[in-house]
């Protein structure tokens, strides 16, 4: 049994398709919240901290993430 879903099959014949059918929280086996999860929980909210106040100092969200889109664009077209 998978922890966080199952893929299910959607129409027949050439239409179909696969969804993913995600499990009813709260998941089965229940996550055990050891000293080793907490302290990655807790790193990984720092981090997300830093990264939020770090985007508070960019003044056009919207024209610092398009430059880097084409950036990766221009990169990955020469892969």
């Amino acid at each position: 049994m998978n922890r966080a879903g199952i893929y299910v099959d959607n129409l027949t014949g050439k239409a179909t398709y696969q969804s993913f059918k995600p499990n009813p929280l709260t998941p089965m086996p229940e996550i055990e919240m050891d000293e080793e999860i907490v302290k990655l929980l807790a790193d990984a909210n720092k981090q997300l901290v830093k990264l939020d106040t770090a985007s508070q100092l960019i003044s056009n969200a919207d024209l610092f993430i398009s430059m880097h889109v084409r950036k990766e664009a221009l990169t990955s077209e020469n892969d």
